[in-house]
């Protein structure tokens, strides 16, 4: 009976913020004889974290895929390709949802992040080569290999080494692969059965820049909503403001004055929704979502079937039950539906808002409020009882009503006497962005 294979297992890392995994994957792509990548995010920041990559790749038997998205697009692939002399097939980028209609194996997201090399033995005892696969949550992002000086992700990897086997690249097969119980071979047949799919664009196909260009066009374009977006809508008529408390903190807390009424919200502005259980919470929340707050500056205006105007918004913050009401900078609007009875409304605000729409047919539409607060106001000052959870909205591009099919953007302004400039057309402060790795 042969001896059983020792595998030598190292994991990245017990401290999710230490940075050792770009270190060691980065000297090892430096050793490397060749090596073999499946990674979902790239980006040219990723790229440029790994400085031994482009030397890796230009090995004979190296290849690799990523795949499109719209958070990075194609330049780190396409970097690469060219750094590494434009070579006939070593690199192809992973189109989602192309329509070949030729391959029913075709995914939604290539999500893995696989890394296979061969360099010669560091292991005691071992002489030649030997094999080290690294499987985990790293993307070759900045962020997710925790390069630079900005915000790491937190992430966790394994790194597997073991004794190199001479046969191992030409037992892989990739279209036909099954599960062999070498984790080598297994991780390399994954990776060629991505690489092999229809959706797997070649980098050095003459038309590869147009089909990237055209889908990032139509995916990722800026009245565009990816596949698998969720859009939340909210009806809201634009309500009287809400007075400062008479329990107010010190004076240099609120506006000097009395915010004037009938303002419509800024970019930068961040607007408190009030949620009752956690799924609504978690629903409003979700990290893949963005409302489209449609809002009408009186119900007369909404009986007529007149145009609102369009907030766009993503989610930012969430805080659950108990876990404290913070003072949320540029929060100026409340999100009120009375019927919860869980905010301090004014009195003359009517107890059901439903209204019915003209035109044919006639129907009955629900609406919140959409309340505008005192500057520096919490959520305990709007609270009747605590809801189960407290979700903001920022407020990241505004349509007018008047424009029609043509978005009209804002600048952010944290003065509370500021109106829309009626021309509109700037584009929200990069500081109230929001941007997905």
């Amino acid at each position: 009976m042969a001896a059983p294979t020792t595998l030598t297992v190292k994991l990245f890392s017990g401290d999710p913020f230490d940075r050792q995994f770009r270190a060691e994957l980065d000297d090892d792509l430096g050793k490397a004889e060749w090596v073999r990548f499946l990674v979902c995010y790239f980006s040219t920041s990723g790229l440029a974290a790994l400085s031994n990559l482009v030397t890796a790749v230009k090995k004979p038997h190296s290849k690799g895929l990523c795949t499109l998205t719209c958070a990075c697009g194609y330049k780190a692939i396409q970097k690469l390709w060219a750094d590494s002399g434009h070579p006939k097939d070593k690199l192809r980028c992973f189109v989602p949802l192309k329509p070949t209609g030729s391959d029913p194996a075709d995914a939604k997201l290539l999500h893995s992040k696989m890394v296979v090399l061969c360099r010669p033995a560091e292991t005691e005892g071992r002489e030649g080569y030997e094999v080290v696969l690294y499987v985990g949550s790293h993307n070759w992002t900045g962020p997710g290999l925790q390069a630079g000086r900005g915000t790491p992700n937190v992430e966790a990897s394994l790194r597997v080494i073991g004794p190199w086997n001479e046969s191992l690249l030409e037992e892989v097969t990739g279209e036909d692969a099954r599960p062999t119980g070498d984790i080598f071979l297994d991780a390399l047949n994954h990776i060629e059965r991505c690489y092999q799919l229809d959706s797997s664009t070649n980098l050095n196909d003459s038309k590869a820049e147009d089909e990237f260009k055209g889908w990032m066009e139509v995916r990722c374009g800026e009245d565009k909503v990816p596949p698998g977006v969720t859009v939340l809508e909210a009806n809201c008529v634009l309500g009287q403001p809400l007075p400062a408390p008479a329990s107010s903190p010190p004076a240099t807390h609120y506006d000097p004055a009395p915010p004037p009424p009938r303002l419509i919200p800024r970019c930068g502005d961040a607007i408190y929704l009030q949620c009752q259980d956690e799924d609504e919470a978690q629903r409003s929340f979700n990290s893949a979502a963005f409302w489209v707050v449609m809002l009408w500056e009186s119900t007369g205006a909404l009986k007529a079937r007149k145009s609102p105007w369009l907030l766009f918004c993503r989610p930012y913050e969430l805080y659950a039950k108990g876990g404290g009401n913070p003072t949320q900078k540029g929060m100026r609007w409340l999100v009120f539906d009375p019927r919860q009875n869980t905010a301090k409304a004014p009195a003359a605000l009517p107890q059901k808002q439903t209204v019915r729409i003209g035109g044919s047919p006639k129907v009955d539409s629900e609406y919140w409020s959409l309340l505008q607060l005192p500057s520096g106001t919490d959520s305990t000052q709007v609270n009747v009882r605590d809801p189960e959870a407290h979700v903001y909205l920022r407020v990241l591009a505004i349509r007018k009503p008047e424009h029609g099919s043509k978005a009209s953007v804002a600048p952010p302004d944290e003065k509370a006497d500021a109106k829309l400039d009626a021309n509109g057309g700037e584009k929200p402060d990069k500081a109230h962005d929001e941007t997905v790795l």
